[in-house]
């Protein structure tokens, strides 16, 4: 009977230590991993900006556009995208 009861804790051990070390990578993952990014201004009669930041080697993308007060973005994670555009 006890060698059950200890069976079972050590396969739940197992598990929370399993959990444990993903949310120890993930939170090293956050912490380590740069942010990338990459911008063009230019004002010659108009305002015009355009540019680019990454997280995650890409995973995650915002990409932005400025002309004269005309904003545009688009958030891409992984396929998946939202965008916005202001006229």
């Amino acid at each position: 009977m006890i060698g059950i009861l200890l069976l079972i804790l050590k396969i739940i051990l197992w598990i929370v230590l399993g959990i444990l070390g993903l949310l120890v990578l993930l939170l090293l993952m956050i912490l380590l991993v740069p942010i990338r990014y990459d911008a063009l201004v230019s004002k010659c009669l108009v305002i015009k900006a355009k540019g680019q930041v990454s997280y995650l080697f890409g995973l995650i993308r915002i990409l932005f556009d400025y002309n004269d007060g005309a904003t545009s973005y688009k958030v891409k994670v992984l396929f998946f995208y939202c965008s916005r555009r202001n006229c």
